[in-house]
């Protein structure tokens, strides 16, 4: 039977709660074509809220198309125009015998390979000659507003893990050359967001990035307790089974309103319990999800230095002040700089989230396991 909760993949229809405000926000900017940037730490639901705008706008907007690319695996810029190109036309018709077409018409000079889809599938796959594809890489650019004009729709481009041109060899020119295009396009909005904060607010916030004022920034916050505690008792319901108000919250409190946790110590929480979900069976979820987490985090553990160890102690304990003389003293992390060092450290390997003046773990769950085997609390 199918769990009344979803993680690990995109929470669609009733899986999907509350973020009224930002359904609101992204549907007028897709209207208005406002290009739009989602900034958050990984798994608050960007994916999960740019997919479900689409499926609400599809019925009423019949001239839209979503068009949506996923970077986490594009280390190149060449490998950039690729993904792009064929998820372009993969979006933008539903038959194979029309995407096959416009290759053909929207691609004379470059002439990609074509890889015909298998297993029944319709989505075409293109690999370009780099020589020509370098000579030719505005014509990709400018791929999305070429089909607009084309079949007279409108584009929403969406591309997930934004932050991985960062990565590229020459990541600034590379931004230089999307943008310049980019800002001309008049039937084509673009909807860009990651799962690393810091990076994204970087090429979209700083002001010497090209990327800079290219449209709308959204920071995503965390869904208000009071509406998790609704939609648990919802999703508990829909199952046949039943929890208070009071061990919702205590589901929700426990993952710090955290989307990805809290459905998932709910899933395992209603797995556990039998018609009626205790306070004992979100325990014994928690200690569940540690002991199957555990060597994972473990791993992570024998990975770091004893001062990164101990700066996690410390912000496990609730210290905020870092630099100080007691806190550098009483946890053993050396100088200021040190501190600033293992905090940049920390982040690259998404231990912490920080943005100024906030330090947080970005697994909730981490940090309670983190607080009972690093630091020997009870339960």
């Amino acid at each position: 039977m199918e769990g009344p909760f979803v993680f690990g993949s995109h929470a669609t229809q009733h899986f999907f709660t509350n973020r009224t405000n930002e359904i609101k926000t992204l549907t007028n900017n897709f209207i208005a074509g406002t290009n739009t940037m989602l900034i958050s730490p990984r798994r608050w639901g960007k994916s999960s809220l740019v997919m479900n705008v689409s499926e609400r706008m599809k019925p009423t907007h019949k001239k839209i198309r979503f068009c949506f690319i996923d970077l986490f695996s594009v280390r190149s810029e060449e490998e950039f125009y690729e993904v792009y190109s064929q998820a372009l036309i993969n979006a933008s018709e539903s038959k194979l015998e029309e995407r096959i077409k416009s290759v053909g018409k929207f691609f004379r000079s470059l002439l990609p390979a074509i890889k015909l889809p298998v297993d029944g599938q319709n989505d075409l796959e293109l690999n370009f000659e780099w020589k020509q594809l370098k000579r030719n890489a505005d014509d990709i650019i400018n791929l999305a507003e070429r089909i607009c004009r084309e079949k007279k729709i409108k584009l929403i481009v969406c591309i997930d893990e934004f932050q991985n041109i960062s990565n590229f060899s020459d990541s600034l020119g590379f931004q230089k050359k999307l943008r310049a295009q980019w800002q001309k396009h008049q039937l084509t909005t673009y909807c860009l967001y990651g799962s690393k904060r810091q990076m994204m607010a970087h090429i979209f916030e700083s002001p010497a990035m090209p990327f800079y004022k290219f449209g709308d920034v959204l920071f995503l916050k965390k869904i208000d307790r009071k509406h998790w505690i609704k939609f648990i008792v919802k999703q508990f319901a829909s199952k046949g089974n039943s929890i208070t108000e009071e061990v919702a919250n205590e589901i929700a409190e426990r993952m710090e309103d955290h989307p990805y946790f809290v459905q998932q110590l709910a899933q395992e929480a209603w797995q556990l319990s039998e018609k009626k979900c205790l306070l004992k069976d979100v325990d014994a979820a928690v200690s569940r999800l540690m002991e199957k987490l555990s060597i994972l985090y473990q791993r992570e553990i024998d990975q770091l230095s004893n001062k990164q160890i101990n700066f996690l102690k410390a912000l496990a304990n609730g210290e905020t002040r870092f630099t100080t003389l007691d806190v550098l003293e009483k946890y053993r992390l050396g100088t200021s700089g040190n501190v600033i060092k293992m905090k940049k450290v920390l982040e690259s390997e998404e231990l912490i989230d920080s943005m100024e003046p906030e330090i947080q773990f970005t697994d909730p769950l981490f940090k309670l396991w983190f607080r009972k085997y690093m630091m020997k609390e009870s339960d």
